[in-house]
């Protein structure tokens, strides 16, 4: 994760992503690329699957994916 005063990381508005994991309304669009990152960094921070799938739009079964591919990358 960035250190907290970067507002982009490889391209993805953090600033954005911090609004989901806050529940900032309103919650602005996100990338795919984003939809994903966020989906892990949100239950890396503690919010369950099924509220990280409502904030982001998606079933809790993407969240799930998401995070499994992510910690699978990052464990390659």
């Amino acid at each position: 994760m960035p250190e907290e005063f970067d507002t982009t990381y490889r391209g993805m508005d953090m600033v954005a992503i911090q609004r989901y994991r806050d529940g900032a309304e309103p919650l602005p669009e996100l990338t795919e690329k984003e939809q994903r990152f966020a989906a892990w960094y949100l239950v890396r921070e503690g919010v369950p699957t099924n509220e990280t799938a409502r904030r982001l739009g998606v079933s809790a079964k993407c969240v799930m994916n998401w995070c499994a591919r992510r910690e699978a990358a990052n464990h390659a």
